[in-house]
């Protein structure tokens, strides 16, 4: 590891957990939640972030249970550690709705944000870190755990998440060898049953064996082959190492944090060469083939100049940090943070308010897949007339995960080699500079609206005037009545990103 790298890990501090005098919080010793059947269960899977299986449950099922609350929170946390936002607000809107009290539900969250921040301190080598953060994660929700147990096993299990299987290996093995020396009891349950739990987990993942025509391409890294999301196929396609990709294809992979601009650049291309253009939402993208880079190289074969270009915010920070070769360039797109909090904030009052757009007719999935401008104008005038206004702890809790998101984020993409980090007031100029070296390979048709584009384009881009204005009024009342939130997680993000881009974006 190098040293700015663990630098930059080092930035971000594991939370220490606070002792507090709610009785709810140290339910007879044992931590946030203690009792038996289906709470019992989740808390297991909690425990040894198992979040597949903890997603699993059904809203219908976990509301028949007595402890339903707790049980919601714990499958939003499950929820977010997959990615899957859309769901991981619902249930903590659920568990809230159920009687869940705030402080719970904020631990739980704030541990899922250690959670990740351990995640990507293992996709940065600091394993000691990472170890640290996973600690942290239980030791909020678990005080009295044995958290170092469980970090361990957190551990493991994120390691082959992330496709480090080798390093997880190596961990158990100097976990049996510890045992061996101090002479350990196999009577004992507790570090043996740790044990075999991660030599379950490791079981379940086959080794990558190379072929003997892999043996002769040039090697990547282990950390990048095992990432489950990579596929290797299509970035040796892309890459130029195989036969192929005509020289008239672009793939531009896109890392952006929200609300930095991804759809002005997706519809100004689109608008542009048409035909000669094609964009992966990932999320809620139909037939998505889910895998890094794009599996579906067909498109490098359509004839004529094509730019492909793929979105991923990397919630998750599972994403391959693939190398830049051949077709491929990668762009991370950034913005003001106190603009992206205040811009974000208002899209999730759209999340918060879910059934009174349904039953006006609007489906969320409409307006996260392609965030036209007619919907959400109407979605929003739905919310000027009929919604009620979260309250200060709602969005107290939404901006501590996300700062700390956005920190990780930072982390991991701000500072990588062959990459373009990309201001949201640079858009006009980025999609001037993708396309100038094409110029002669575009149709007439392309040339034509590129020209256009030059003329008047570049002065029809106007960012908000300021970061607490809103769609509406009702909104931008909220947003000025909160302000001084926005700017504390501003602070907070500002001190902790070791990159020091986002500072040079930020306007006092």
């Amino acid at each position: 590891m190098t040293a700015k790298a663990k630098e930059k890990v080092g930035a971000v501090k594991p939370a220490t957990p606070k002792t507090t005098a709610a009785v709810e919080l140290q339910p007879q010793g044992k931590g946030l939640f203690d009792t038996a059947g289906l709470l019992e269960s989740c808390r297991t899977k909690w425990r040894h972030g198992e979040w597949t299986a903890l997603a699993a449950f059904g809203e219908l099922e976990i509301s028949r249970d007595p402890d339903r609350e707790k049980i919601a929170v714990l499958v939003a946390a499950a929820h977010g550690q997959l990615g899957h936002l859309d769901q991981s607000s619902k249930y903590i809107a659920l568990s809230l709705e159920w009687g869940c009290s705030r402080e719970i539900v904020a631990r739980v969250m704030v541990s899922s944000v250690e959670n990740s921040l351990g995640r990507a301190a293992l996709q940065l080598g600091a394993e000691d870190q990472a170890l640290g953060f996973f600690q942290s994660a239980v030791s909020l929700v678990e005080a009295k755990a044995d958290a170092g147990l469980l970090a361990k096993t957190r551990q493991i299990r994120e390691m082959a998440r992330c496709g480090m299987l080798q390093q997880a290996r190596d961990l158990v093995e100097k976990d049996l060898a510890t045992i061996q020396q101090e002479g350990r009891s196999p009577e004992l349950p507790a570090w043996p049953q740790a044990i075999a739990e991660r030599i379950a987990i490791l079981s379940q993942e086959k080794p990558h064996l190379a072929t003997p025509e892999e043996e002769h391409k040039p090697e990547l890294p282990v950390q990048l082959l095992k990432n489950p999301l990579f596929d290797e196929r299509a970035f040796r396609h892309y890459s130029g190492e195989t036969d192929g990709v005509p020289e008239e294809f672009l793939y531009v992979e896109t890392k952006s944090l929200p609300r930095s601009g991804l759809h002005y650049l997706r519809n100004t291309l689109r608008g542009i060469l048409a035909e000669g253009f094609s964009f992966c939402e990932w999320y809620n993208e139909p037939g998505c083939c889910r895998a890094m880079p794009c599996a579906m190289t067909s498109y490098a074969e359509t004839g004529g100049f094509h730019l492909r270009l793929l979105k991923s915010h990397d919630f998750e920070m599972a994403d391959p940090v693939l190398p830049v070769a051949g077709a491929m360039q990668r762009l991370v797109l950034i913005r003001d943070p106190l603009a992206i909090l205040t811009s974000w904030w208002t899209l999730h009052l759209l999340q918060l308010n879910q059934k009174l757009l349904s039953d006006h007719g609007i489906a969320l999935q409409k307006i996260y897949y392609q965030h036209e401008k007619s919907v959400t104008q109407k979605t929003y005038r739905i919310l000027e007339k009929h919604a009620v206004m979260p309250t200060s702890g709602t969005l107290r809790t939404w901006l501590q995960q996300k700062q700390a998101y956005m920190v990780a984020f930072m982390q991991k993409w701000g500072g990588l080699p062959n990459t373009r980090t990309v201001n949201y007031v640079e858009m006009p100029q980025v999609v001037l500079e993708l396309l100038q070296p094409w110029e002669d390979k575009l149709d007439e048709g392309a040339r034509r609206r590129l020209d256009r584009f030059r003329e008047s384009g570049l002065k029809a881009f106007t960012p908000r005037s300021s970061a607490f204005v809103g769609p509406v009024d009702k909104i931008t009342s909220h947003l000025e009545e909160h302000a001084p939130l926005f700017h504390d997680a501003v602070t907070r993000i500002l001190d902790a990103d070791s990159s020091g881009k986002l500072a040079e974006l930020h306007q006092n």
